[in-house]
């Protein structure tokens, strides 16, 4: 009976022991693999600030060229003059964009959304800002990857640890 109660000590030891040696063995790489990837998220991170901080000066610089292009634009008015003989007022465009004296007999011509769309597009820049803003995504997306990458390394380890515990608590 003693020998019997010597050996169940010894399995369960021996089993205790290769339990532990096997969950050791299991993890030893996981915090040079979390590390890792906790040091490549830190990367991708400083590099998307550095992408989103130009993309952000492109945006400001095409908004402050826009907004000058515009305040810019030569205004171009049409006089307005009274027909004597038919009371009518007739509308003539001097072209001359410059201001004329007579203020209360000229209208102002604003162009339209797709005029000022014309002088404003820069094709280059718009190029540049949608580069940017795919990079940023793409480093976003890729922080997003290794992050559930390192989640489901984790998740594993303790998935496993739980699963050895309740097998050896039964």
């Amino acid at each position: 009976a003693q020998r019997t109660r010597a050996h169940k000590r010894t399995m369960a030891s021996g089993e205790e022991s290769t339990f532990l040696e096997s969950f050791v063995e299991h993890i030893a790489n996981l915090p040079s693999e979390v590390r890792r990837n906790l040091d490549l998220v830190k990367d991708l991170d400083k590099s998307c600030s550095q992408i989103v901080g130009q993309l952000r000066e492109a945006e400001e610089a095409y908004v402050q060229r826009a907004e000058q292009t515009i305040l810019d634009l030569p205004l171009a008015t049409r006089k307005r003059k009274r027909d004597a003989s038919s009371a009518a007022e007739k509308i003539i465009d001097d072209g001359d964009g410059g201001d004329d004296e007579a203020q209360g007999d000229e209208d102002v011509i604003v162009p339209t959304t797709e005029e000022l769309r014309g002088r404003i597009m820069n094709p280059a820049e718009m190029e540049m800002i949608a580069r940017l803003r795919r990079e940023a995504i793409q480093q976003s997306e890729e922080k997003v990857v290794v992050a559930e990458q390192t989640y489901s390394l984790v998740d594993e380890v303790v998935k496993r640890l739980d699963s050895d515990l309740s097998k050896f608590e039964a």
